[in-house]
């Protein structure tokens, strides 16, 4: 009922915004001829804790249905609007509270924008729409262009005021960006050669810090079926030492270098992944961009992480595991994190998925150190 009622006020909206009885046509058209995707499904975690603080639960989990939808008008003089929801239920939990601490809210409205496109330049979104950059992704609430000048030139810049985060095992709806300032960013892709792409980007966040940074991916085949890619970044962040983000946030940055190899049906990868004495600056702020499932310390002060990786695709399964290590600075002392990832997902019949995952971390702080088994059935249309 509330996707109906979205739906039919989206509709109203464009139809009423378009003149006379030609745009009511033109509008009707654009509707009925729109993209309209999304998915439903189920999901189930639990988490158990190798040593509890006192007074704590050692386990923690719930269970909840969710679905979401997205839809996007057909184009009228290049003219668009969409509009999307996400909504979760909790079906059991635990303990009272595991499920609103992952599900902040229930109803999340993660999409509402007008967009402009040309065919030649690109398109000018407003509003609240999905975004996917290095260091900014979910939804963002606020103006991103994407411009596309010459075929081998991708442009992404703009400005974001609020930040949600809809997926089934976590739900934040829309908050501040550092306050009211937000972030102002530029994102470029370029390759100029068919091997290799460059990545340069640029966050500015008012008040808070500037990071350049530049990412670099060369790919090239080694011998017949086999290819291999390397990726190189770096990200510097001036830091303000009156930053909000973070108490006592200093400048930082970090240094991310990855190898792979890719044989039909199965890719091997191996990474290297350090950050300053500081920590990254707080460029890890608006994101989670990074390879493990938890990650809890890969951005920490001095913080030095190495990682082997294999995926296996066999027909509709496709497995993959992780595995790797962090030492970093805490408390003056030097203490190190381990982490495992199992994953494994099947297509049991058409647009429906079968996934299950589970993470193993040991820290060297006891209480820090947990298992963590996810389990989720999804349906797409």
């Amino acid at each position: 009922m509330i996707r109906q009622r979205l739906c039919g006020l989206l509709a109203l909206g464009i139809v009423a915004a378009l003149p006379g009885g030609a745009g009511a046509a033109a509008g009707a058209e654009g509707w009925s001829s729109g993209s309209f995707s999304g998915q439903a499904g189920l999901h189930w975690q639990r988490e158990k804790v190798r040593e509890a603080d006192p007074g704590e639960a050692a386990t923690a989990g719930f269970a909840a249905a969710h679905a979401g939808f997205s839809y996007e008008t057909a184009p009228w003089d290049g003219f668009s609007l969409g509009m999307g929801a996400w909504g979760t239920t909790r079906l059991d939990e635990r303990h009272s509270g595991d499920y609103r601490e992952e599900i902040a809210k229930d109803l999340v409205i993660n999409n509402a924008f007008a967009r402009y496109r040309d065919a030649h330049w690109g398109d000018l979104t407003l509003g609240r729409q999905a975004v996917d950059l290095e260091w900014l992704i979910d939804y963002l609430e606020g103006a991103m262009a994407r411009l596309t000048p010459l075929e081998e030139l991708a442009i992404s810049l703009g400005w974001a005021r609020r930040q949600a985060i809809t997926d089934p095992d976590e739900v934040v709806d829309f908050t501040r960006m550092n306050g009211n300032r937000g972030v102002y960013f530029l994102d470029v892709k370029y390759q100029p050669l068919a091997w290799l792409e460059l990545n340069p980007y640029y966050y500015h966040v008012p008040r808070e810090f500037r990071a350049p940074g530049l990412r670099a991916v060369a790919t090239y085949e080694l011998a017949p079926e086999l290819a291999a890619a390397t990726m190189v970044q770096w990200v510097r962040s001036n830091a303000r030492g009156d930053s909000v983000l973070a108490d006592g946030l200093e400048n930082g940055g970090l240094v991310w270098l990855e190898q792979s190899l890719e044989y039909p049906g199965l890719e091997l990868a191996a990474g290297y992944l350090k950050t300053d004495r500081q920590g990254a600056g707080g460029i890890d702020s608006f994101g989670d961009q990074q390879p493990f499932e938890e990650g809890n310390r890969l951005f920490s002060a001095n913080a030095r992480t190495f990682y082997l990786g294999a995926a296996y695709q066999a027909g509709p399964v496709n497995l993959a595991a992780l595995y790797g290590t962090t030492s970093y600075d805490e408390g003056g002392e030097r203490l190190r994190e381990k982490e495992l990832n199992l994953t494994a997902a099947s297509e049991i019949m058409p647009n429906l998925e079968v996934e299950l995952l589970y993470a193993w971390i040991s820290n060297d702080i006891r209480t820090d150190s947990y298992q963590l088994l996810k389990t989720g059935l999804v349906y797409h249309f």
